[in-house]
């Protein structure tokens, strides 16, 4: 907050806090930050994507869907593939769009690099555990640096309970 206070009108500091209380769980609050990210400058991808993320775990689905591809949306006016957009259909119950969007992914990756933890996400998210374990230990394997949020992103609370979820958290040594 104090850098915040600091630099009131930095939009990557307003994401930064409203980050932490994402993954404090205290969504509607982290809204608050990314909102004023957004007022301040509406083509910001991250004050798009992140406050979809937050919309996503209230229930606001169609809202998240619309801000997360606005957050991303490119030049032309595409929107190019990823796991939090088939997460985000998904949870919308769209789910045929969401496992279209998966194929997406992972035909993508074939020339450009896509995060392991992202897709590992996506199989939480869809009831698939082993699947998303695959995709972690991947992940550890590959030194995706998003395992840092490992520990606390909501989207992998179905996990938290796996033998080879823990056994990831130790390697990391983020089981204490």
């Amino acid at each position: 907050m104090r850098a915040l206070e600091m630099d009131p009108l930095s939009l990557i500091i307003h994401t930064a806090v409203g980050d932490a209380l994402f993954y404090a769980r205290r969504y509607e609050e982290s809204m608050v930050y990314y909102g004023r990210c957004n007022q301040m400058d509406p083509t910001f991808g991250p004050g798009n994507t992140d406050l979809a993320r937050s919309l996503e775990h209230v229930g606001r689905f169609e809202e998240a869907i619309e801000r997360f591809t606005n957050g991303v949306r490119r030049p032309d006016g595409s929107v190019p593939p990823s796991t939090g957009l088939a997460i985000m259909l998904w949870r919308a119950g769209r789910h045929d769009e969401a496992r279209a969007t998966m194929a997406e992914v992972h035909e993508a990756a074939k020339t450009r690099y896509i995060a392991p933890f992202g897709i590992a996400s996506f199989h939480a998210v869809a009831g698939e555990p082993e699947q998303a374990l695959d995709w972690l230990e991947r992940a550890y394997a590959e030194r995706d640096s998003s395992l840092v949020l490992l520990k606390v992103h909501p989207r992998l609370d179905s996990l938290r309970g796996e033998p080879r979820f823990r056994a990831i958290l130790e390697k990391l040594r983020l089981d204490a």
